[in-house]
This record gives C-alpha cells, sequence and structure tokens, in this order.
C-alpha cells in the first residue's frame, strides 16, 4: 500500500468528512480531488502536499478506490458507477475530466435499484424482443425469453446503465441516453431501435 494511504488508515471516515455520523450521507461522490479534501479535513496536506499531489497525478485512482470502498464497505455503503448514478439521480452530472465513483449508504442504493427497475426494466423487454426475433429462435415466444433471461436481471440492467451497452452472441445493445434509445446490432449490421414506449405497448399486446 501507497505511503500516502497507510497514513489515512489511522483515521475513521467520519474524521475524513469531517462528520459524526456517516449515515447522515445519502451518497458522496468520490475522486482524487476528494483524496485532496480529505488530507485538508485532517490538517495534513499542507506538510504532504507535495507527496500528495505527486501520487493522484500518477493515476493510482484504482488503488485509491479499493482502499476506500473497504473502508465504505464497513460503514454499510456501497459502490455504483457514476453513469448509472447518473440515470438515476436528478441533477448529477457526470463528469468527464476525471475518474469519479459514488458511494451511496445502504438504504438509498437499495432505493435507487428499486427505481432503475421501474424506470429502465423496458430495456430488459426490448433485449428479450431482439433475442427472440434474433438470436435465439429456438423459444416459443419473446414473454419466455424475457422470463428466463432478462426478468429482474439488475446486473444486466446496470451494465448497460453504466457502459452504455450490452453484448450477447453476436448482438449488441447500444444505449442512447439523449435520445431515450436502445439501438440493436446484430454483427456490425444495425437492426432498430427501441423506445420505453414501444416497447411496454409490444408487452401489452400479447399478440
Amino acid at each position: 500500500m501507497n505511503r500516502i494511504l497507510h497514513i489515512l488508515k489511522n483515521h475513521s471516515l467520519e474524521e475524513m468528512f469531517y462528520t459524526e455520523n456517516m449515515k447522515e450521507f445519502q451518497w458522496i461522490w468520490f475522486n482524487n480531488e476528494t483524496l485532496k479534501d480529505i488530507f485538508i479535513n485532517l490538517s495534513l496536506y499542507d506538510e504532504r502536499e507535495e507527496e500528495i499531489n505527486k501520487y493522484i497525478q500518477e493515476e493510482n485512482f484504482k488503488e485509491i478506490e479499493e482502499f476506500f470502498t473497504g473502508l465504505f464497505k464497513e460503514k454499510g455503503f456501497e459502490l455504483m458507477d457514476q453513469n448509472l448514478f447518473a440515470s438515476l439521480e436528478e441533477g448529477y452530472k457526470t463528469t468527464k475530466d476525471i475518474d469519479t465513483v459514488i458511494y451511496l449508504n445502504d438504504k438509498y442504493y437499495k432505493k435507487l435499484h428499486i427505481k432503475c427497475m421501474k424506470e429502465y426494466g423496458w430495456i430488459l423487454m426490448a433485449m428479450a424482443i431482439d433475442t427472440y426475433k434474433n438470436l435465439a429462435s429456438h423459444y416459443e415466444s419473446k414473454e419466455k425469453v424475457y422470463e428466463e433471461m432478462y426478468e429482474d436481471n439488475s446486473r444486466m440492467l446496470e451494465e448497460v446503465l453504466s457502459t452504455g451497452e450490452y453484448k450477447h452472441m453476436i448482438g449488441t445493445w447500444k444505449l442512447d441516453r439523449e435520445c431515450g434509445l436502445l439501438r440493436f446490432y446484430k454483427g456490425k449490421k444495425f437492426y432498430n431501435s427501441w423506445s420505453k414506449e414501444e416497447v411496454e405497448a409490444i408487452f401489452r399486446n400479447k399478440h
């Protein structure tokens, strides 16, 4: 472990974030600038400014993330990709120039998980339609595909919202966040795009 992180092992998250109880936070965004703020909160920045900045500039964010994820888990927080979080938290804008992750307390994490399935579950339905029509025609219906492969598949849905795409067999789905469309490609060929309203209408119509 780097010496910078080793110094922090002697301090609690409450000290680092200048609070008496971490549970007062629903969520906390975290990046390299946060690390600098933590050392300032602990009154340790001035004496180690050059060393801290050098460590940050060396692009050690993955090491930093792993260290803090362990600390946050001990306090009942879960890690969430910021692209996924931006899809669920109104007003949050992703950072483009610096790696950022989000830590959410367990209660709020579960709330957003439910919201994710409610607002974006149509994506899984669209994937079931494409799979039935273009990838796995041996299924008797799109509903059967959905039931066996996609229904309540939060891991798959979170990957789509986090990375913007999902691959299965030779199929690829790409999410257009601005237009609210899910586009399907088989190999390199574009097949179709889906909106929430269109997909839900198809599933309401069993025929």
